[in-house]
């Protein structure tokens, strides 16, 4: 006897998105228009840090005025960000949905809902889109600096890319890389700042009391926030490579900013949403990102491992 199989109008076990990723912890501002949807170039904060000057008669004037210039001034910076699109897409034969298309709006929306923090995620970390050869900057995974167009004829350039500065020469414990990213970000930026992680460190930051609760987000010591990741490439090295086993990066910047539009649907009327050579039904639902933060790409590379044992595979130490 075939078996038979009935479509009913219940509801699933519930779905509850994983905390402390980059899009809970970054700021989240409302654009007045959709100019960003383009990209952006902003007037960064300076993060300079003020010369001290000893108040001794006879001394002189520190100040540019009085022919004095620091030689480490960094100026005026203006950073540039890319925007791209996330989107989710249900294929259907109408014989499985008959004609039910609220259905496959919806069933879409909540795929898109689910899923966009896995989709996004991957391309902060390392640029790279589901496109082969796109780049979308800025990103966390970068040795290099690029810049962009010329600010005026004379002017300076905008920065698509910093280059990250490299705090360790070899893997070293989540203890020693959290303190090394954050003396160097307190350095370089002075702020609050987001120390960005693959989300496998979050048990090793718990496991060494480095990260405190503090509602919905997670804190070190000295204030940073903390962001997890997931999704392929988290975790490489500045140069874009896969670490070894047990091995990966992790980034503190200054504050960061997602900007993200209202998902938008991709097609207005049911005969846009048929493929004809087979019949299906696609419904397509898109929503678009942008990431810019202040100042600073610190990195350093983290060995993950037990007490007892540091060999991958063994009691108490590393996985792959």
């Amino acid at each position: 006897m075939a078996e038979s199989f009935v479509l009913i109008d219940a509801a699933g076990p519930s779905f509850t998105p994983l905390r402390y990723g980059i899009l809970a912890v970054a700021e989240r501002p409302t654009p007045a228009d959709s100019k960003w949807l383009h990209g952006i170039v902003r007037d960064e904060r300076f993060c300079g840090v003020p010369d001290s000057y000893p108040l001794l008669p006879c001394t002189g004037s520190p100040y540019p005025e009085g022919g004095l210039v620091p030689t480490d001034a960094e100026g005026i910076v203006f950073p540039e960000s890319d925007a791209f699109q996330v989107y989710a897409w249900l294929p259907c034969s109408p014989v499985g949905m008959g004609n039910d298309l609220e259905r496959l709006r919806s069933r879409t929306r909540q795929a898109l809902t689910d899923g966009a923090p896995r989709a996004v995620e991957p391309v902060f970390w390392t640029g790279e889109t589901s496109i082969a050869g796109s780049t979308i900057y800025p990103h966390l995974a970068s040795d290099v600096m690029v810049t962009g167009g010329p600010m005026g004829a004379t002017g300076p350039h905008t920065v698509r890319q910093r280059a990250a500065d490299e705090v360790t020469t070899a893997a070293v414990d989540i203890t020693e890389a959290v303190g090394l990213v954050e003396e160097q970000l307190a350095e370089c930026y002075g702020g609050e700042g987001i120390i960005h992680v693959p989300r496998r460190a979050l048990a090793a930051l718990d496991n060494a009391y480095l990260a405190r609760r503090e509602g919905d987000q997670l804190r070190t010591l000295s204030g940073n926030r903390i962001a997890a990741y997931s999704g392929e490439g988290v975790g490489n090295a500045p140069d874009g490579t896969t670490p070894a086993a047990g091995v990966r990066w992790i980034y503190g910047t200054g504050m960061a900013q997602v900007y993200s539009s209202p998902p938008k649907e991709l097609g207005l009327v049911p005969g846009e949403f048929i493929g004809k050579a087979d019949n299906t039904t696609v419904f397509v639902i898109a929503q678009n990102y942008l990431l810019t933060w202040d100042c600073c790409l610190v990195a350093a590379e983290v060995q993950f491992g037990g007490a007892a044992s540091g060999a991958v595979g063994a009691a108490g130490g590393v996985a792959a």
